[in-house]
């Protein structure tokens, strides 16, 4: 059986599962955002509410590991 889940709650797994590897590697937002290139305010939006582009997704996943 198949199993769907909704847009929103597949944002708001991606910004967890994102944050859980971030703390996970014992950075700060800050530091995730200097390391990625990502700007600080996008990157807390995107732990708050998952909204995020591929292209910056695909930056914070090369700091934390996942691609």
């Amino acid at each position: 059986m198949i199993t769907l889940i909704t847009p929103a709650k597949a944002k708001a797994t991606l910004a967890a599962n994102m944050r859980a590897r971030r703390l996970g590697t014992g950075l700060t937002q800050a530091g995730l955002s200097k390391r990625s290139g990502v700007p600080l305010a996008t990157l807390r939006k995107f732990e708050q509410t998952g909204a995020v582009s591929i292209d910056t997704l695909f930056k914070l996943m090369l700091v934390v590991g996942g691609l």
